[in-house]
């Protein structure tokens, strides 16, 4: 199957669209607009789920929003996400990333995982999220973008990362004997570009039987950003 990642969406809102409990059709995750009333609001998330003929939330919904899962409690807006199944087990995952202060050095990604209820035949019922932020997912250097592929042909995602700055781009992967993720540590974990980039599309460009998926990569420039408090935040990328 060729995986589709949306990284961000219009509007204000970022969504993904994928295949997330694991019933055979996908879902659409979307990320909460920070509101000045409610500043810790933009790390919480909409998923919603096409069954029994109408739009229904996949989770429990919580709070004045009506949200399945919230991230953090401090005013910490997600910046996007990418869905993949990297631990193979047929559901795909939710990573996000944080917006970062443009003086940061760091990212911590956070992740976001549906636990399917116990009946099969309807694995959204009695379903909840599980969110985390795994130690091996606090980068060095701020994100600005990423994607998920199979870029090893091994079934299970991989995250290609893109950082603000610099023209390196890493490949995490999540490890399902030692439940850990790593940065990759052979040449499959690290691409050097000529250029910073400004987005990146994964796909399996070469049609490979084994499924590996390729990247396609845009150089672009920069552009700072702010949030709805009027601090400012970390940098996006245009294409030039």
């Amino acid at each position: 199957m060729l995986r589709r990642s949306h990284p961000e969406g219009g509007g204000g809102v970022r969504r993904d669209w994928r295949l997330l409990d694991g019933d055979g059709r996908d879902e659409i995750a979307v990320a909460a607009s920070q509101a000045l009333v409610d500043p810790s609001l933009g790390n919480d998330f909409w998923v919603m789920d096409f069954r029994g003929g109408i739009w229904q939330p996949l989770g429990t919904p919580k709070g004045a929003k009506q949200t399945v899962f919230d991230l953090d409690v401090q005013p910490l807006p997600a910046a996007f996400a990418v869905a993949g199944d990297f631990d193979g087990d047929g559901r795909d995952e939710l990573v996000i990333a944080p917006f970062i202060p443009t003086a940061a050095t760091e990212s911590q990604l956070w992740l976001a995982e549906f636990v399917p209820g116990t009946d099969q035949a309807d694995p959204a019922k009695g379903g909840t999220w599980k969110t985390s932020a795994p130690a091996r997912l606090k980068l060095s250097y701020v994100a600005a973008g990423a994607v998920a592929g199979d870029f090893d042909g091994d079934g299970r995602d991989e995250i290609a990362i893109i950082p603000l700055t610099g023209d390196t781009i890493q490949i995490a992967d999540y490890l399902p004997e030692t439940d850990e993720w790593q940065i990759l540590p052979n040449a499959l974990g690290r691409l050097q570009l000529p250029a910073s980039a400004a987005f990146v599309a994964a796909g399996n460009f070469d049609g490979s039987a084994k499924g590996r998926q390729g990247l396609a990569i845009v150089h672009g420039a920069q552009r700072t950003q702010r949030s709805v408090t009027g601090n400012s935040i970390r940098s996006s990328y245009l294409g030039t």
